[in-house]
């Protein structure tokens, strides 16, 4: 049995977080070309939402397949209208792309200064989508 070195400890890390990236865009584009085929405000496609059902103020996920069913048909206020919060998730995953991309080898300071600024817009959609949309729709 070889003993766990340094390299192989990198290396696996950079496997398992290609594997991670890897499967999240898989599934992100099986569950956009879902949502792309099916209507959401036509038929219910997920069960009711537990926290709205049980409290009637509406979850920071409560709209998103509205929102990204309508921001694949081009309608960018109706997604907005839907959730916000899938915006924002956007801007989000953007922003820590480029920071994450060559950018980081070739200015480390400029890069994690795009990572910390890639969680602004996510934040702030998360706690439009979580509480103010319920206090002031």
């Amino acid at each position: 049995m070889t003993p766990f070195t340094e390299s192989s400890a990198e290396r696996w890390r950079a496997w398992a977080s290609r594997a991670v990236l890897s499967l999240g865009a898989v599934g992100g584009v099986g569950f956009s070309i879902f949502a792309y085929a099916n209507d959401p405000f036509k038929e219910q496609l997920f069960p009711p939402c537990v926290v709205f059902a049980s409290t009637g103020l509406l979850c920071p996920g409560c709209g998103g397949t509205r929102a990204v069913h309508s921001l694949l048909h081009g309608d960018l206020i109706g997604s907005l209208d839907s959730n916000p919060l899938v915006l924002g998730a956007l801007l989000s995953v953007g922003a820590i792309a480029v920071g994450a991309s060559r950018l980081s080898s070739r200015a480390p300071r400029a890069s994690s200064w795009v990572m910390n600024l890639a969680l602004v817009p996510l934040f702030l959609t998360l706690i439009y989508s979580g509480a103010i949309r319920n206090i002031w729709p």
